[in-house]
């Protein structure tokens, strides 16, 4: 299990610069958080990263099968989720459950494969 609070967190904050996100919904605590937007301010692609025990994030569209990373059958709303900033009002986008770091790497390394330097 791999804690969203610490590990996946971390993992994110470490590589903004990697994949070129950045915090989008500032107005919410870092700390203690229920839902994070990052994203390519250049792009708009967005990823958010929901608060829980185990690594939740929600992603605009997933079409890959990456060992580790298990498809869930709905995404749960918050306020953040629901505000100007996001681009998963209305239920868009896809929830994913991520075991490991090797899986988030591959899955960040794929979500922002075509907006990486080559």
């Amino acid at each position: 299990m791999m804690d969203s609070e610490t590990l996946t967190k971390r993992f994110i904050d470490n590589n903004l610069m990697t994949y070129g996100i950045k915090w989008i919904n500032t107005d919410r605590v870092k700390s203690g958080f229920e839902f994070l937007i990052y994203g390519r301010p250049d792009h708009g692609k967005q990823i958010g990263l929901y608060s829980r025990n185990d690594t939740v994030l929600r992603l605009e569209n997933y079409d890959q099968n990456f060992a580790g990373v298990e498809v869930l059958s709905k995404c749960e709303n918050t306020l953040s989720s629901e505000s100007d900033c996001s681009n998963f009002k209305q239920q868009k986008g896809v929830c994913v459950k991520v075991g490991n770091t090797t899986a988030l790497k591959k899955l960040m390394d794929w979500y922002y494969a075509e907006l990486l330097p080559s």
